[in-house]
C-alpha cells in the first residue's frame, strides 16, 4: 500500500496522529481515517509520479526554483505569475487546489472555499477531483474539509492537477497559518 490509508481500529472516532487522510463525519462531526480504497491508491501513484517528474522539469526550464523569486496570482484573470531573481517573468493558468493549515492539518478543497477567495476560473483541477470521487465514490475527493499532512496534501494537488492536464504543482505561504496548493498550466516567458 502507498502509505496514505491505514487501517486502523472500528472506533466511532479517530484522533489525526499525523499520518493518513481523515474525513469529517456528516453524523457525528468527528474525523475520521479514511477508507482502505485500493484503486483511488493506483490514482494518486500514477498521477504523483507524472507530475514529480513534469513539476520538476518546468521548474528548471523556467528558474521557478530557489528563494529568490517571488509569485502572484490574479484569480480574476486565473493567471499565476513568477518573477525570477533577474526579473523575468513567466505566466501560466491555474488552479488553486485546496489550502492547508500547517498547525492543524486542516486542508480545504478549492471548490469547498468561500467565493471571496476562489473564482470558477480558478476551480477547474478541484471540481475535476470532485466529479472523479463522486464517480467513484471516494470520500477524499468529495469532503470538503480534510485532516492531512503536507505529504497527502500534495498528492492530492497532484491528483487534480492530473485531471485538468495541468503539468505543473506548486504551493506558496499565503500568511503565517495557511498554504495554497495550485495546479499550473505549462508557463511561458512574458515578452
Amino acid at each position: 500500500m502507498f502509505g496514505w490509508f491505514k487501517k486502523k481500529n472500528n472506533s466511532t472516532s479517530d484522533t489525526y496522529d499525523g499520518e493518513g487522510i481523515f474525513i469529517k463525519c456528516e453524523g457525528c462531526e468527528n474525523y475520521h481515517r479514511a477508507p482502505d480504497l485500493p484503486d483511488f491508491d493506483d490514482a494518486l501513484k500514477a498521477a504523483c509520479a507524472q507530475l514529480s517528474e513534469s513539476s520538476q522539469r518546468l521548474y528548471e526550464t523556467f528558474k521557478i526554483r530557489g528563494h529568490d523569486g517571488r509569485w502572484n496570482v490574479l484569480p480574476e484573470e486565473g493567471t499565476f505569475y513568477f518573477t525570477n531573481s533577474d526579473g523575468r517573468r513567466c505566466f501560466a493558468d491555474f488552479s488553486l487546489v485546496g489550502s492547508w493549515i500547517e498547525q492543524t492539518h486542516s486542508w480545504m478543497w478549492g471548490w469547498g472555499l468561500p467565493d471571496t477567495h476562489i473564482t470558477d476560473a480558478n476551480r477547474k483541477a478541484p471540481d475535476l477531483a470532485r466529479a472523479k470521487g463522486i464517480e467513484n465514490d471516494w470520500p477524499c475527493l468529495t469532503t470538503a474539509m480534510l485532516l492531512l499532512n503536507d505529504h497527502e496534501a500534495w498528492h492530492l494537488t497532484e491528483y487534480a492537477a492530473s485531471l485538468a492536464q495541468y503539468p505543473m504543482v506548486y504551493r506558496a505561504k499565503v500568511n503565517e497559518k495557511a498554504w495554497s496548493f495550485f495546479a499550473i498550466d505549462t508557463p511561458v516567458w512574458e515578452t
